[in-house]
């Protein structure tokens, strides 16, 4: 199950990072500030909270109709998610590990 979940979010991460990148100030500045919002819950939930902070800075800099800063910050959040996304893949071989371990354990018992 936490497979699934870390598996889905990194498909929605790398799809977000997708879509904001290409959006235009002040055209799409609700859409921006949609999408930023979600990723920030689901990397909360998940525990991504460079991310999630991130995120919030794109809300608050799309808000303020901040072109600038807001393309920078979003090639900071590309380097967030690269680093949460492979960071996440650890944690499920990790995860795959134990769960791997536990099975040959109660297989023994």
């Amino acid at each position: 199950m936490l497979l699934e979940f870390y598996s889905l979010y990194m498909e929605q991460l790398q799809e977000l990072i997708g879509q904001l990148g290409e959006m235009s100030l002040p055209h799409d500045v609700d859409s921006v500030v949609v999408l930023a919002h979600k990723m920030k819950s689901s990397s909360l939930s998940i525990g991504a909270l460079l991310v999630a902070s991130r995120l919030s800075e794109v809300g608050e800099l799309a808000l303020a109709g901040d072109s600038e800063n807001l393309r920078a910050c979003l090639e900071h959040v590309v380097q967030d998610c690269d680093k949460t996304i492979l960071e996440l893949e650890l944690e499920l071989e990790l995860e795959l590990e134990l769960e791997v371990h536990a099975l040959r354990v109660a297989i023994m018992v």
